[in-house]
């Protein structure tokens, strides 16, 4: 069964489906947190509810869409990362505007859920 990456948009729970699905994106996705050091409190890959600091995602969609110095050191990992799952850096970057902005925007940190 695939699993998809859902967001809270706000406390009473409403969620939105950012465009991320199945274990594969999931790895993937903790992959590239990891190795731009983004703060979240996932404990591996395979934690289904986690909440990521909003600065920490704000500056990684920076680093991808502006493809600056961090970016660079980090570019030959991120596309074979996003090549095992068939993703363009602009669709990785949309998941990354869908978790920021349709998230609740009150809160530091964006709570996502794998379901």
């Amino acid at each position: 069964m695939a699993r998809n990456l859902h967001v809270a948009r706000v406390w009473q729970i409403e969620y939105e489906y950012p465009g991320m699905y199945g274990g594969d994106r999931q790895d993937v996705f903790y992959d590239i947190l990891t190795m731009f050091e983004v703060d979240n409190s996932a404990e591996d890959a395979y934690t289904d509810d986690f909440e990521i600091a909003r600065s920490g995602l704000q500056q990684l969609r920076k680093h991808i869409s502006e493809q600056d110095e961090t970016f660079r050191q980090n570019a030959e990992e991120f596309y074979s990362c996003l090549a095992k799952v068939g993703m363009k850096r602009e669709k990785f970057i949309e998941v990354l505007d869908c978790l920021i902005n349709g998230s609740d925007q009150s809160d530091a940190y964006v709570h996502v859920s794998w379901f």
